[in-house]
């Protein structure tokens, strides 16, 4: 009785086994297939034989078995179910591992090409941050349909008067940022269209009242994994101031060269029309 539970327990367990594998083998291990089909070949063997192995148990069984308790069963049994089961196996086993050895280097190959490409995003993230929060040019970064901040530097603070906390606690509608807020709408309109914007000139209404004047430029980026819009701008008061200022001194550079030219060319012109007189030319033929 020991013996048919025991044999009957093995057969059950290779039965899971080979249904196991088939499965798991299923459109997988493309590398390693001819290995992985020798072990399931060498596992279906030894189901084999432990099947042929338990009809010896159950005389009753021998009829439904053709070849019946016989020496040709006793040769299929231990030396085609486990002796084969156990050299597939083995075959299997040899041609399988090189092949796994070969996919976990191939993993381990990407994986630390992966690894490397997430250093150099890391490293550029951080240069970004670092240029993003100490450059002296407005940088904000929001959502583009609801005008949600996710983030400000700080020059953004200083040109709108609001601080990086008010900016994402509020929308740039909730702000009032922009004073015509048509102008934002179409900002974004033109983005999502084109891809990117230039130099597109805005009015910001900033905490205190005061409106300036603001050229900005801006984009669709993906910021950790969030479609966001990035602005970038600058107030160009300053920038007309300089060039009010090189206007003004473009103008009196010239007003002061033309006054000394115009001199210049009336004495030339009274020279040579003879206006100084006979008496200049007797001195020349005096001299």
């Amino acid at each position: 009785m020991t013996d048919i539970v025991l044999e009957t327990t093995r057969a059950l367990v290779l039965v899971a086994i080979v249904a196991f594998l088939l499965k798991a083998g299923r459109d997988k291990f493309e590398l390693s297939r001819t290995g992985w089909k020798l072990i399931v070949a060498g596992f279906g063997l030894l189901l084999f034989g432990s099947l042929l192995d338990i009809t010896d148990n159950f005389e009753n069984l021998n009829k439904f078995v053709v070849i019946g308790d016989t020496e040709v069963e006793a040769f299929l049994e231990k030396f085609v179910g486990f002796l084969g089961g156990f050299v597939f196996l083995a075959l299997g086993l040899f041609k399988w591992i090189p092949k796994v050895q070969e996919l976990s280097d191939i993993i381990d190959a990407r994986t630390k090409h992966i690894q490397e490409a997430k250093d150099k995003a890391e490293a550029a993230e951080e240069l970004f941050s670092k240029a993003y929060h100490s450059s002296p040019a407005l940088f904000t970064i929001s959502t583009p349909k609801d005008g949600r901040h996710i983030d400000v530097n700080d020059a953004w603070s200083a040109i709108t008067g609001y601080s990086r906390e008010e900016a994402l606690q509020k929308t740039v509608f909730e702000l009032g940022l922009w004073a015509n807020t048509e102008d934002r709408i179409g900002f974004v309109e033109q983005i999502k269209n084109k891809g990117c914007i230039r130099n597109y000139e805005t009015v910001f209404s900033t905490k205190n009242g005061v409106e300036k004047d603001m050229l900005l430029s801006g984009e669709l980026i993906d910021f950790r994994g969030q479609n966001c819009l990035l602005i970038v701008g600058q107030d160009i008061f300053e920038r007309e101031e300089i060039d009010r200022y090189k206007h003004e001194f473009i103008s009196i550079a010239s007003h002061e060269l033309r006054t000394p030219l115009t001199s210049l060319k009336g004495a030339l012109g009274l020279i040579h029309s003879d206006v100084v007189g006979p008496g200049s030319r007797g001195h020349e033929n005096y001299s």
